[in-house]
């Protein structure tokens, strides 16, 4: 995700707890990262290792 400065971040397919515990969630039914258009990503800040806590 270039415009966010992030380069090393894993994201999942899936937005639910399951698969929030291995990354970000890439919400489906929107675009993939990095493609045009509007993607949606979820992430945990406090639990499962806070995946997306450092995330702008």
């Amino acid at each position: 995700m270039p415009d966010l400065d992030i380069s090393n971040l894993v994201v999942v397919e899936g937005t639910r707890n399951a698969e929030l515990q291995d990354g970000v969630g890439h919400e489906t039914g929107t675009v993939l990262p990095g493609q045009q258009g509007v993607s949606t990503v979820v992430g945990k800040s406090f639990t499962f290792g806070a995946p997306s806590r450092e995330t702008p």
